[in-house]
C-alpha cells in the first residue's frame, strides 16, 4: 500500500521530535507500507519549500508571504496524493486546524485515502495559558475548526487512554524508540563522592527543570558528602525558559552544580550519557494538566540503559525499579531521594534496555497502527 507520512514542520538533526517522526516513518516502512515522508524545508536560496521524499512539490518563498501560503496552499499536495495513488495518509497534528486544512482533509478523503491523525499530546488546551491577544487568534481558530477537520479522519492515534476523541475512535499506542539509533551507554563505575544527573529536553514549561534547581538549592544548604551535578542538554540559548533557568542558577550560586551544555547530538551526546549516572525526565506536566502521559524521553532513557526520575503517570514504567517517581506538583525535587535511589540499587544498562527493546520499539508500536489500518481496508 502506498502511504504518506504527512507533517507540517521541519525535520532537524538535533531535534528529538524530528528523530521520532523519522523513526515512526521508518517503522511503518518496516511493517510493509510503501511510505514517504512529507515536511517543510529550505532550498539553496533559503526559500521555504515543501518536500515529499527528495522531491520539492511546492515553493512558498520567503517572509510573511511564505508564512501565509504554508497554511493555506495545498493544491499540489492533493494532486501528488491523487497522481501517486496514495491510499493511506498518517498525519502528525500540531494544532494547525483552520478552514484551509479542513478543506485539505476533505479533498484527501475524496480521493479515497484513509486518514489517521496522531495527537502527540492530549488534552493540550492547557498548554496555551497567558497568551497575548494576537497569539490567541490561531488558538481559537484551531478550537473552532478541529472537529470539522476530524470529520474526515478515520482514526485518531493517541498516547493517552481515551477510546474516543472529538467523537472519533482512537488507536492507542505508546511512544517508542528506534533501537537501531540509540546506543546503550557504557556506565562509569560508581563514585561514592559524586553523582552526575542528566536532563535532555527541548526545555519547555512541562519539563520542570526548575524543580531540580530548587532541589539543589535545598540540598546544598548544608554540607553534603556527595557532590551532585545537574547537566542540562537542549534548549535555544536565547529562549525564555533557558534564561530563567540560568537566572535561577545564578541567584542561588549553583553555577558549579548546574551545567548548561546547549544542544547536542551524535557521539558527543553518547559520551555525555556514559559519564552520567541518572537521567531526569519530565517534572512539570501537571502545569499543562496532563500527568497521564507516556513521554518519549522516558523510553529513550530506558533504551540508553540509564535509570531515571520523572513526575508523570507512565503506566509502562510503573513497576520498573530503575524509574523513580516524584509528585506531580510544585515542590522541589528531593535530591537526597535521588542519591539514595542510585546508591542503594545496582543498575545494569543492558537489562534496562532489554526491558523496552520489544514492547516499546517503534516497530512494535507502529505495527498496532498497521493492524488497525488493515482492519479498515481489507
Amino acid at each position: 500500500m502506498k502511504a504518506l507520512f504527512l507533517t507540517f514542520q521541519h525535520i532537524l538533526p538535533c531535534d528529538g521530535i524530528s528523530k521520532k517522526i523519522v523513526a515512526q516513518s521508518k517503522a511503518l516502512k518496516y511493517n510493509g507500507l510503501d511510505i514517504e515522508l512529507a515536511r517543510f524545508d529550505r532550498d539553496e536560496s533559503d526559500r521555504l519549500i515543501y518536500k515529499i521524499g527528495d522531491r520539492t512539490i511546492e515553493t512558498y518563498g520567503k517572509g510573511i508571504v511564505a508564512k501565509i501560503k504554508k497554511r493555506c496552499l495545498f493544491g499540489k499536495l492533493v494532486k501528488y496524493i491523487s497522481d501517486n495513488d496514495i491510499r493511506f495518509v498518517y498525519v502528525r497534528y500540531i494544532h494547525f486546524a483552520n478552514p484551509f486544512f479542513v478543506d485539505l482533509f476533505r479533498r484527501i478523503r475524496k480521493n479515497g485515502a484513509v486518514i489517521f491523525l496522531e495527537l502527540p499530546t492530549y488534552p493540550y488546551d492547557s498548554e496555551y495559558k497567558n497568551l497575548s491577544l494576537r497569539s490567541l487568534v490561531p488558538v481559537y481558530t484551531e478550537r473552532l475548526c478541529r472537529r470539522s477537520l476530524t470529520k474526515y479522519v478515520d482514526r485518531i492515534v493517541t498516547f493517552s487512554a481515551h477510546d474516543r476523541i472529538w467523537n472519533r475512535p482512537t488507536v492507542r499506542i505508546s511512544n517508542g524508540v528506534d533501537m537501531d539509533e540509540i546506543p546503550v551507554r557504557c556506565a562509569s563505575p560508581k563514585n561514592s563522592a559524586a553523582l552526575n544527573l542528566l536532563g535532555v529536553a527541548g526545555l519547555m514549561l512541562w519539563h520542570g527543570f526548575d524543580r531540580m534547581i530548587e532541589g539543589l538549592h535545598e540540598y546544598y544548604r548544608t554540607p553534603q558528602p556527595v557532590k551532585v551535578v545537574f547537566n542540562i542538554v537542549g534548549g535555544k540559548p536565547d529562549s525564555e525558559i533557558v534564561r530563567k533557568l540560568k537566572d535561577r542558577t545564578q541567584k542561588y550560586g549553583l553555577q558549579e552544580f548546574v551545567v548548561f551544555h546547549g544542544e547536542m547530538s551524535g557521539s558527543a551526546l553518547d559520551d555525555l550519557f556514559d559519564r552520567n549516572d541518572v537521567a531526569i525526565g519530565s517534572l512539570g506536566c501537571h502545569r499543562i494538566d496532563n500527568v497521564n502521559v507516556r513521554p518519549l524521553k522516558n523510553r529513550e532513557y530506558a533504551a540508553r540503559g540509564i535509570p531515571f526520575v520523572h513526575a508523570v503517570n507512565d503506566s509502562d514504567f510503573a513497576d520498573k525499579p530503575y524509574a523513580l517517581k516524584f509528585p506531580a506538583d510544585e515542590s522541589f525535587v528531593d535530591i537526597r531521594r535521588i542519591v539514595d535511589f542510585y546508591y542503594s540499587n545496582s543498575f545494569d544498562s543492558e537489562e534496562i534496555r532489554k526491558s523496552v527493546g520489544e514492547t516499546l520499539s517503534w516497530r512494535t508500536q507502529m505495527r498496532i497502527v498497521k493492524k488497525e489500518l488493515m482492519s479498515l481496508t481489507q
